[in-house]
């Protein structure tokens, strides 16, 4: 192999060697990877804005390579010596693919620009007479890849491209289960009630993203924005009416069923305790009332 003045190759050999390496992602593109078959050890490499470069030969990665103009050498690929002088003695290009990785923040769109979750949460905060309810919490995230070593390693492997649209799907379903676990582990330290909830959304919301960007830092992810904005109590006017009609009715037909003499002013007490309960208290008082029915069909 023979390199002139400026260290570019000269000859036949020259065809096949790449001096020069750039990428430019297509929208909506979060990863391209280009394998070189012959790669200078003196390449000159550009990284656009918005995007990382990493080249990873033989399992080993380089460093990872900031937007700017840059030249391979041992400094950020330093495994690159040994790698030439145990295969090509020191005078030849060597095997290479590069990963090119977005890290601009991105944003799910459409329908599932907005995550929601449902959560039970008690009326009034840890109180034996609060009532726990379900509420739709909703709000808005974005998120970047902030590692692409370890990203690549974690997800995309030996993809040639990796379209936003096929990740997005993934990392949707992913990132709700991570939500529902942040919000419900902080709501339970803090035992926030839904009015609490509400005056506190902006805490209880950077306290979730702490949680779940520990948990995507092993997977070269980051939410770099996330918000609450809206938690809306499930409606219960119907359902929990409708729930302790049943219940009472079921009372009914036990008492009709196992009644006896001297149970029957008992069962009449238990059902008339069972309709003065408000709908919405009755089932933390279902247990009790339920063992008191089986002691008296024992009886």
């Amino acid at each position: 192999m023979v390199r002139n003045d400026e260290g570019t190759y000269e000859g036949e050999e020259a065809k096949d060697i790449t001096d020069t390496v750039s990428a430019q992602l297509e929208k909506g593109c979060l990863l391209l990877r280009s394998p070189f078959g012959k790669l200078s050890p003196q390449a000159k490499v550009t990284v656009q804005e918005g995007q990382q470069m990493v080249f990873m030969s033989e399992g080993m990665y380089s460093a990872i390579f900031s937007p700017g103009e840059h030249v391979l050498n041992t400094d950020n690929i330093p495994y690159l010596e040994r790698l030439i002088d145990r295969y090509h003695g020191g005078e030849t290009a060597f095997k290479a693919t590069m990963y090119c990785v977005s890290t601009e923040s991105q944003r799910l769109a459409g329908d599932d620009a907005q995550w929601n979750v449902c959560l039970s949460v008690s009326d009034d905060g840890p109180s034996e007479q609060a009532t726990i309810r379900q509420a739709d919490i909703s709000g808005t995230y974005e998120f970047r890849i902030c590692n692409p070593i370890s990203f690549i390693r974690s997800y995309s492997g030996k993809k040639d491209k990796l379209k936003f649209n096929d990740f997005a799907k993934e990392f949707k379903s992913a990132v709700a289960q991570l939500i529902s676990l942040g919000l419900s582990k902080y709501i339970a330290q803090q035992k926030l009630g839904l009015p609490a909830l509400n005056d506190a959304l902006t805490a209880v919301a950077d306290n979730a993203r702490a949680d779940i960007n520990e948990y995507l830092e092993d997977y070269g992810l980051e939410l770099t924005q996330f918000a609450i904005s809206s938690v809306q109590p499930k409606a219960t006017s119907n359902t929990y009416p409708d729930k302790a009609r049943e219940f009472i009715q079921r009372l009914r037909q036990m008492a009709d069923q196992h009644g006896k003499p001297e149970t029957e002013l008992l069962w009449k007490q238990l059902i008339k305790e069972a309709e003065s309960i408000p709908p919405r208290q009755l089932p933390s008082k279902k247990m009790r009332l339920n063992a008191r029915a089986q002691q008296l069909i024992n009886d």
